[in-house]
């Protein structure tokens, strides 16, 4: 059996646990974090979940790392440079959350530092694996605009980094696995603070080198949860809800000399994203294959965030109000 270990016992982290949890090719056999009180929550989880294999719990990362064949990393974005460099380092396959790191010259630096020690480091873009995307990609040929809105309650946790790296880079992965293509021609950006002294609302329009326009609109500071992607190419739109799990595909066709527009809409409620990556990435370290959301296909966001970051019209918390 695989041996994991967890890195980050807060709420991503607990997730992580129920997921492996129902994977039976792995052991559970570290665990790690900087407050013991989640340290014991943890156990208490597995203990429920009858996955009480641990072999070490501890509160300094570095601790676990003999004890385990891959890591999963799921603390704060500051920290993943730091832990992710000294697990690769040391040999271990690692799923980390997204962003793998704050700035992509860190990115590529442990992309060169895997492919020398061989190891598979995976990182974390739940909407990558969410049905209503898997199943409209299908569809997707040439688009030529695309409007991707994410709106969330204020989480309490992510506040580390702007809403550009905790919210919208969601957005930005899904739309580079759509279009392939990171070459920009021009970037518009706004940012707005609202409860931290960070860009807590961001819009971006950016024109991409081979005539795709997409707009991102994101929020930290909502009141509901939105999550919707739209689609436009020539004959045909495609509208991807990824929170309520639902793809709708509007094409025009020739019918009897006529055009006429079809629908395809399909519902995936049932669907688990989340279990789909975690079993995915064990999968890739037993098998040796590449994982969906490799550290160079993560870099390419990495990328985008830091040129939408640079293209800030900064509105100053204290010119609101």
């Amino acid at each position: 059996m695989l041996r994991v270990g967890v890195i980050g016992l807060g709420f991503a982290g607990k997730i992580h646990l129920e997921k492996l949890a129902e994977n039976e090719l792995v052991k559970i056999s570290a665990i790690c974090d900087i407050e013991e009180e989640k340290i014991e929550s943890a156990k208490d989880l597995l203990k429920k979940l009858k996955r009480e294999e641990v072999e070490i719990a501890s509160k300094n990362f570095e601790d676990v790392l003999p004890f385990c064949d891959a890591i999963f990393i799921a603390t704060p974005a500051k920290s993943h440079y730091k832990i992710l460099k000294k697990s690769i380092e040391n040999g271990k396959h690692v799923f980390v959350e997204k962003p793998i790191t704050t700035k992509y010259e860190q990115a590529e630096e442990l992309k060169q530092i895997a492919k020398k020690k061989g190891v598979i480091v995976q990182v974390g873009y739940i909407e990558r694996f969410n049905s209503a995307y898997t199943f409209a990609k299908q569809f997707i040929k040439m688009p030529g605009y695309i409007r991707a809105e994410r709106l969330s309650q204020f989480p309490g946790r992510g506040t580390d980094i702007d809403v550009i790296f905790d919210i919208m880079i969601h957005d930005i992965d899904a739309l580079i696995g759509l279009i392939n293509d990171t070459q920009i021609e021009t970037i518009e950006a706004m940012g707005i603070p609202v409860i931290t002294d960070k860009p807590d609302i961001a819009m971006a329009r950016i024109k991409f080198l081979k005539g795709c326009i997409a707009e991102l609109t994101s929020s930290r500071v909502s009141y509901r949860k939105f999550r919707k992607m739209r689609i436009f190419q020539t004959g045909s739109y495609i509208s991807i809800d990824f929170l309520e799990r639902r793809t709708e595909v509007y094409k025009r066709e020739k019918l009897n000399g006529k055009y006429e527009i079809k629908a395809i809409i399909r519902n995936f409620e049932n669907s688990d994203p989340m279990k789909k990556e975690i079993d995915s990435f064990i999968s890739c370290i037993l098998d040796g294959k590449e994982p969906e959301i490799s550290i160079e296909e993560a870099s390419k966001s990495i990328l985008i965030a830091e040129k939408i970051k640079e293209a800030l019209i900064f509105m100053p918390e204290n010119s609101i109000g």
